[in-house]
């Protein structure tokens, strides 16, 4: 075939055309195209609205997600597949002319583009109950745009402006505060008098009563009320206790050790549910070896509920039970036995934990830490001490019950690859108890 041939016969690029047609030409084929296609209609509009200048404050950001989220009511209640495809697809361009704008410091356009998206997307999640993972990403995404704007150092007007939309934006009946907000982030730059935030709180509070993601309202609220003590006291009021300490638990996890040690602390606020396990929870996150050792010894099942007590003990780390064992071993030694006897494994006080197992003589623990303790080259001492109990047992036990007892620890050696002990235990015990007819049927 001729190079002619082959140049006729290639896929025709767009480029050829835009090249050689007028730009009036483009424009008449998009309208008109447009009119037969809503979703290429609704791509093009929402691809180049940040670039169209309408003095409108935000409002063709608005008009254009409200064509295709409609308020919610009896006859339209649900959001087609189709439709949640290009809310999607818009949304994410919307992300990216936010941050093309960012970049050039247009802040004014980015502040209406993650403001009204932000706006329908919260309106989808909460009235919609609309929950995907497109959707969140792309609301921290617009959070994220907010908070980069408003740290800016804008004109006066502007931030004013900016700062009391938000706030008409947060106290809206769907706006309901995700682990990341507008909220907290209007908060981190002082944006809220005590007044602004006394609204706020009592406002979550009804939303809160309603069953509505109680976790991150109250998260938040805990959040505003710091170095507020008379909101510290209304947040104390208005939710039960265990709330308050698993929203502050979770707050450490997330760094916010300050508010922490302020509800902790503050004697004036009155909070005193299970204050020593979210001390040792902070002590636990922040490293702090020494004061988690002072403190850890307060630690009590009259102070802390069971759940949250076992929760402590199973977040010591290995290096810190190796360090600070000496500095908490009376406490230690007055825990359950299963708790101790963790905590010494942990700790690799093999010996100390192999005393601990002999003196409450039950073969259950000691089957529970023989693998660890051989593995710690303490097969002798192992050894011995199972001789020692099954002797015990054998001198109290007759008949069935003891060829029984023979039988389950014969199958638990077996199962951990201890044939040598299996086999010590049966010459002893064919010797000691030859003259008791079961043991020797057993063995003979």
């Amino acid at each position: 075939m001729s190079q002619d041939s082959e140049k006729r016969y290639q896929k025709l690029k767009i480029k050829e055309i835009l090249d050689d047609i007028r730009e009036t030409d483009v424009k008449v084929f998009i309208a008109n195209y447009a009119k037969k296609d809503k979703q290429f209609e609704l791509a093009f509009k929402s691809h180049f609205l940040s670039r169209v200048y309408l003095g409108d404050d935000g409002l063709k950001y608005r008009r254009m997600l409200t064509e295709l989220i409609k308020p919610k009511s009896s006859t339209n209640n649900k959001i087609s597949a189709s439709i949640k495809k290009t809310i999607h697809f818009i949304l994410d361009d919307f992300v990216l002319q936010m941050k093309d704008c960012l970049s050039t410091e247009n802040y004014t356009e980015a502040f209406y583009i993650a403001k009204e998206s932000l706006d329908k997307i919260i309106y989808l999640m909460n009235r919609y109950e609309i929950k995907d993972q497109s959707l969140e990403r792309n609301r921290l995404h617009f959070s994220g745009g907010l908070e980069v704007i408003l740290s800016q150092d804008l004109a006066p007007t502007f931030r004013k402006k900016a700062e009391e939309d938000l706030l008409q934006f947060i106290k809206k009946s769907y706006f309901i505060p995700g682990k990341k907000n507008t909220i907290l982030i209007l908060n981190g730059l002082n944006a809220f008098n005590t007044k602004d935030k006394e609204s706020i709180i009592n406002d979550l509070y009804k939303k809160s009563s309603l069953g509505l993601q109680e976790q991150n309202i109250l998260r938040t609220s805990i959040l505003l009320s710091q170095g507020q003590l008379a909101l510290a006291k209304d947040v104390l009021k208005k939710y039960d206790h265990d709330k308050i300490f698993n929203a502050l638990r979770l707050l450490i996890t997330d760094n916010f050790i300050d508010i922490v040690d302020y509800y902790v602390d503050e004697d004036k606020i009155g909070f005193k549910y299970q204050t020593t396990a979210l001390k040792c929870y902070r002590y636990i996150h922040t490293k702090d070896d020494d004061a988690l050792a002072k403190e850890i010894t307060q630690l009590s099942v009259s102070n802390t509920n069971y759940a949250t007590f076992d929760d402590i003990l199973n977040s010591l780390t290995d290096a810190f039970l190796r360090k600070e064992f000496s500095a908490i071993k009376e406490w230690i030694d007055g825990l359950k036995f299963a708790q101790a006897t963790k905590i010494y494994a942990k700790a690799q006080r093999y010996k100390d934990l192999l005393s601990l197992i002999k003196e409450k003589g039950d073969i259950q623990w000691l089957k529970v830490y023989d693998e660890l303790l051989i593995d710690e080259g303490l097969e002798r001492e192992v050894k011995g001490l199972y001789l020692s109990i099954i002797d015990d047992y054998f001198d109290n036990h007759l008949g069935n019950r003891a060829t029984e007892f023979l039988d389950k620890t014969k199958r638990h050696l077996y199962k951990i690859s201890q044939e040598g002990i299996i086999n010590d235990i049966t010459m002893h015990l064919s010797k000691k108890y030859a003259h008791r007819k079961t043991i020797k049927s057993k063995f003979g």
